[in-house]
């Protein structure tokens, strides 16, 4: 009898490896793959693709580039979505224009993981502004002529700054609040 129990216990085993095994590959299978497609780079290119910066942060999915050629973008830029890299072709040559006012010429709100670089960013009320934002990165910009500060910061953790000339800012280069 025992004999028969211990027989029936291993059949019972084969028959869950059988079912669990094949789920599990299939499991590890979709996570995998999933993560392979977050990670997939595109760049998309301001002016070829887009005409303003701002249309291509909105077209933008994660994991995106989004490059900018040599040239004066009349803009203000919101970025709201995570995981994007805004470059520019060169800081001297690409440069966003926030023709003054009392906005922020460049706003990244609550996303994580931005790169900003290579710009020159002039004429606003703060130059880049960081809002509740985790692992912002900005590096090697001119910041000129703001109303009030640079780059403004305000409970935002994490973040990396390098390499940046903060000129012409009335209130102060960078504030922290």
């Amino acid at each position: 009898m025992w004999n028969q129990t211990f027989k029936e216990m291993i059949k019972m085993r084969k028959v869950s490896l059988a079912i669990l095994i094949p789920l599990l590959i299939g499991i590890l299978t979709v996570a995998f793959n999933t993560q392979l497609a977050f990670t997939q780079s595109t760049t998309i290119t301001v002016p070829d693709d887009f005409s303003t910066i701002q249309e291509a942060v909105n077209a933008a999915n994660p994991g995106y580039t989004i490059y900018v050629r040599a040239g004066t973008y009349y803009e203000r830029v919101t970025i709201d979505k995570s995981n994007l890299a805004l470059i520019g072709e060169s800081k001297h040559t690409t440069i966003i224009d926030g023709g003054g006012g009392n906005y922020s010429t460049v706003k990244v709100i609550n996303v994580d993981f931005v790169e900003i670089s290579g710009f020159t960013i002039q004429n606003s009320y703060d130059g880049i502004h960081i809002s509740s934002s985790y692992f912002v990165t900005v590096s090697g910009n001119t910041i000129t002529n703001s109303t009030f500060y640079g780059i403004r910061l305000q409970s935002s953790s994490f973040d990396t700054f390098s390499g940046n000339n903060i000129t012409g800012s009335s209130e102060g280069g960078i504030l922290l609040s």
